[in-house]
C-alpha cells in the first residue's frame, strides 16, 4: 500500500513537472517570438533614426545656407538708402574740393 501511494505522489509529481515544464517550453516559444518581433522594431526604428539624422543634417545645411543670402542680400530699401548715402557723400567731397579750391 505505502508504495502504491508512493508511486501515485510520483506520478503526480511527474505529471506537474510535464506541465511545468510544457508551460515553460511555450512561455520560452512565445518569448523569443516577441524578442524576434521587438529586434525586427528596433532594426526599423534605428533605420528611421538615421534617415531622419540625415534629412536634419541637409536642412540644416539649407537653413545655414539661407541664412547667410540673407545676409548678402540687398533690398531695394537698401539700395536706395544707400544710393542716397554716396550722394551724400559725394557732395561732401565736393564742397571740401571746392573749399580747397578757393583757397
Amino acid at each position: 500500500m505505502f508504495e502504491s501511494y508512493a508511486m501515485n505522489v510520483q506520478d503526480r509529481q511527474l505529471e506537474d513537472f510535464t506541465s511545468l515544464f510544457n508551460m515553460l517550453r511555450i512561455q520560452l516559444k512565445s518569448l523569443r517570438a516577441d524578442n524576434a518581433r521587438l529586434r525586427d522594431d528596433m532594426q526599423r526604428m534605428e533605420s528611421k533614426v538615421s534617415l531622419l539624422n540625415e534629412q536634419l543634417a541637409q536642412k540644416q545645411s539649407e537653413y545655414d545656407m539661407l541664412k547667410m543670402a540673407k545676409m548678402v542680400e540687398v533690398t531695394d530699401g537698401d539700395l536706395v538708402h544707400a544710393k542716397a548715402k554716396v550722394s551724400k557723400l559725394i557732395r561732401e567731397v565736393n564742397k571740401c574740393i571746392n573749399l580747397l579750391s578757393d583757397k
